[in-house]
């Protein structure tokens, strides 16, 4: 007995999407988000791919600390101090720490600042705003300008990249 196209294919195709909706399902299900249960340790998000650990960060980093400020820049929370985000994505790693300030005078005034003052640093713009960098030996920094409703806020950022153990073993 031969079986009709109109049967085979379409049990072919709802094999095939049941196989990758399982799959799907299992990558899913393997995802975890841990959300810490004490204030002001901050959130941990674990999956397959890699993870990112992000909470406050109260010491000073020196890369940080050398970022030039805007001068009268006043930090978001009056209180908060910067935050760091450690991430891992399959063998690669990073730290990303941040401190965030605004100021009442206007975008075009805070970018022209930076570029008189820093006319080395790499400028581009973005979506909603403006950003300037400094690649430097083991990390990035980075001012980012953006203006919200009355205000414009500048988010001060260093970017450590943490190469993978096998590309470092493979240099000695």
């Amino acid at each position: 007995m031969r079986l009709s196209p109109l049967i085979v294919w379409p049990v072919i195709y709802a094999a095939i999407g049941f196989f990758w909706f399982y799959r799907v399902y299992r990558f899913l299900k393997a995802s975890r988000a841990v959300l810490s249960k004490k204030p002001g340790e901050g959130l941990l998000v674990e999956t397959p791919l890699g993870s990112v650990d992000l909470h406050s960060h109260d010491g000073s980093d020196p890369e940080l600390a050398s970022i030039p400020k805007y001068p009268g820049a006043i930090p978001l929370k009056p209180d908060s101090h910067s935050y760091e985000a450690a991430l891992r994505f399959g063998n690669r790693q990073g730290r990303y720490l941040a401190q965030n300030d605004w100021t009442a005078d206007p975008m075009p005034i805070v970018t022209g600042y930076y570029e008189r003052e820093f006319p080395q640093w790499k400028r581009d713009y973005i979506d909603d705003g403006w950003r300037c960098c400094q690649p430097g030996p083991g990390c990035t920094r980075t001012i980012t300008i953006k203006r919200e409703r009355d205000r414009t806020m500048l988010e001060y950022s260093v970017l450590y990249q943490k190469e993978p153990a096998l590309s470092q073993a493979g240099r000695s």
